[in-house]
């Protein structure tokens, strides 16, 4: 069966014989994708019949992989045959993707909502979106509902932070360096310095919030990754985490 290439001039062929199916297709990357999309993958879902595939997302931060599959062992063992968990980590945060298959759509869908559920009180904490979007994005959201002055003092990550502050939507001018001592004003702080121990080398992220006269604090010490871009990804990722947590305690729960 000749397959029309709307974006080329070499057809696809398709071959069925037997109970068998083999399909030839263009070189050109754009052509063939152009084909599949168009008219191989529609015919194998008329003549064959195919599974659904649905994925659940798990976004977490500041928590290694080998940590997470500790917590979670005991659950990840009760998962029926059809379910799978990939652990996919990156850059200081692991993104969990919990995938199904079967061929009734509205029970895999269940099913996958059933065992999320059951998932996120063993690792709540960790836990900053339930759909694959990134941690800035998130934190961006959150800021939009009252705009905050952002102070920053960041003398470790080389730019990282502001650069996810910026990409995430705020705007530069509400970005500060100088610090203010303005207690009226709602402003968050957030400081990433290094500090010499008695243990040695410590990275000290400091993230306060003022509201209404009221100022909070958060401080978390950690020591540097070896590999110094995923230090100065984790210490970033690490400081809007904390920030995400300290306006969500003033904002959203008020």
């Amino acid at each position: 069966t000749y397959l029309h290439n709307e974006v080329g001039t070499a057809p696809g062929m398709w071959f069925s014989e037997g109970g068998k199916i083999a399909v030839a297709l263009p070189g050109v990357p754009y052509e063939m994708k152009q084909l599949i999309q168009d008219e191989v993958i529609p015919r194998f879902r008329s003549v064959l019949k195919l599974d659904f595939i649905k994925h659940r997302f798990i976004r977490t931060v500041g928590v290694p992989e080998t940590y997470l599959a500790q917590k979670m062992d005991a659950w990840e063992q009760t998962l029926p045959a059809n379910l799978k968990l990939a652990y996919l980590p990156g850059g200081g945060q692991v993104k969990l993707r919990l995938t199904g298959r079967g061929n009734d759509l509205e029970y895999l869908e269940s099913t996958l909502d059933q065992y999320l559920e059951t998932l996120l009180p063993l690792i709540q904490e960790n836990v900053y979106a339930t759909e694959d979007v990134e941690l800035e994005q998130v934190f961006f959201k959150i800021w939009e509902e009252n705009k905050p002055l952002i102070y920053l003092n960041d003398l470790l990550t080389k730019g990282k932070l502001i650069h996810l502050l910026i990409t995430s939507g705020i705007p530069l001018e509400k970005i500060k360096t100088e610090l203010s001592d303005n207690e009226s004003e709602t402003a968050l702080w957030l400081s990433i310095i290094g500090l010499e121990t008695e243990t040695g080398f410590m990275q000290r992220i400091i993230v306060s919030f003022q509201l209404k006269g009221k100022k909070m604090e958060e401080i978390k010490e950690l020591r540097p990754f070896p590999k110094p871009e995923i230090n100065q990804n984790m210490l970033s990722l690490w400081t809007l985490n904390m920030a995400r947590l300290m306006l969500i305690d003033n904002f959203q729960k008020k």
